[in-house]
């Protein structure tokens, strides 16, 4: 595994914007503002689902402002009947309503121990803080208010509440890469913790809220997966799945580390065990795009070798 200093030298010789390495650069994460500022999210997501051949989430569950009170028209719904003023006027009266235009945006960013693998370019987790960075800046610049919550390791967590805020944003990037910073190949990992961080965001989150989940393809267990059918009522949800190559297609000669989700071990593969491996990944990958279609709800996978910037881009196609 690299250490921080070999990880830091290699960020500054990437010519790219994001950061590198096994650790999250903060100035580089500072640094994709601009980028950020040019997204779309809604447009960019929306083609990013679109080319993982995975359905994409409509606008739903906006909230809705309550304008005022007048007598009920034959063709309004009896559930609006303002009963307060029935009672009070003696004539039956209804509430009017109009649609919020606001569409939050909250990043739930995982920086468990399970996310510090990788291979090639970066660690899973820091690109995770990169995607993360780049949805904060959009937002900001879009004039969403923005939340967020870092998962770190042994059960840590940090919430950011909604605020359009820019002081916030950065206070959710300094954290977001100190917590990534403080990762390494001896912590233990548990995958419950996402889980119940998207059972309590059903209480945390306003209706027409969009709910951005960075993590890993094995951190979305069917107990997750519950609470984000339970989220997807009121909130519009875009999963990412970062992932790195050997996870995906190991090689099957000589001796390869290779990532289970909360561990991490070294092997000698055979064409066999390399198969396995490959045909387990797929398969999981499967059953959760097929349980996620019925709710409506986008996975979309990320290398650790994508170019973070460029996967945004919803004018430029992406090969899966």
């Amino acid at each position: 595994m690299p250490n921080k200093n070999n990880a830091s030298a290699r960020n500054n010789l990437s010519p790219k914007l994001s950061a590198t390495g096994a650790y999250a650069d903060r100035q580089r994460l500072l640094g994709l503002a601009t980028a950020g500022s040019k997204i779309n999210l809604t447009k960019s997501t929306y083609a990013l689902s679109r080319s993982s051949g995975t359905h994409h989430s409509n606008q739903r569950g906006r909230g809705m402002e309550f304008l005022e009170s007048r007598h009920y028209q034959p063709g309004d719904d009896i559930r609006s009947i303002d009963w307060r003023v029935t009672a009070r006027t003696g004539k039956t009266h209804t509430k009017v309503f109009s649609e919020e235009k606001e569409q939050p945006v909250f990043v739930l960013c995982d920086q468990s121990p399970y996310m510090f693998f990788g291979s090639k370019v970066r660690f899973k987790s820091v690109q995770a803080t990169n995607i993360a960075s780049l949805i904060a800046w959009s937002s900001l610049k879009q004039g969403d208010r923005f939340g967020g919550e870092i998962i770190g390791k042994e059960n840590e967590s940090r919430l950011f509440k909604l605020s359009r805020n820019r002081s916030r944003l950065l206070q959710f990037i300094e954290q977001m890469t100190e917590m990534n910073n403080a990762l390494s190949n001896h912590d233990t990992a548990s995958f419950n913790e996402i889980s119940e961080k998207l059972h309590q965001l059903r209480y945390l989150l306003t209706p027409g809220s969009r709910l951005y989940v960075v993590s890993d393809l094995y951190a979305y267990t069917d107990h997750a997966l519950k609470a984000l059918a339970q989220l997807s009522a009121h909130t519009q949800i875009t999963l990412f799945a970062v992932n790195d190559p050997l996870e995906i297609s190991p090689p099957c000669t000589g001796q390869t580390q290779i990532s289970l989700g909360n561990r991490v071990m070294s092997v000698i593969l055979s064409k066999e065990q390399k198969q396995t491996i490959e045909n387990q990944y797929e398969s999981r990958k499967q059953q959760i795009v097929q349980y996620l279609n019925n709710w409506n709800i986008p996975l979309i996978t990320v290398s650790t070798t994508d170019d973070p910037v460029d996967l945004f881009n919803a004018n430029k196609s992406r090969k899966q």
